[in-house]
């Protein structure tokens, strides 16, 4: 979010059920051994999350972000 517009700003609601839906859905990648497609929606749902700093101070992008610490991958 470059623009400090109001107008310009996405919804925060919407932003929050962007990041825990795709976090959510990184977790049934998981579930079903997708690691590649698990990877992919941490990445982004930390990166939505991450628009959310000015609101929350990065608590949802750090909560995701602890979350994530606690899968484990196979190597």
């Amino acid at each position: 979010m470059s623009s400090s517009s109001p107008a310009n700003q996405y919804p925060t609601e919407e932003l929050e059920w962007m990041a825990t839906t795709t976090f959510n859905r990184a977790a049934d990648a998981y579930c079903t051994a997708d690691q590649a497609l698990c990877r992919k929606l941490v990445q982004q749902a930390v990166e939505v999350a991450g628009c959310l700093r000015g609101v929350d101070g990065g608590a949802l992008r750090d909560d995701l972000v602890g979350r994530a610490g606690l899968l484990v991958w196979e190597t």
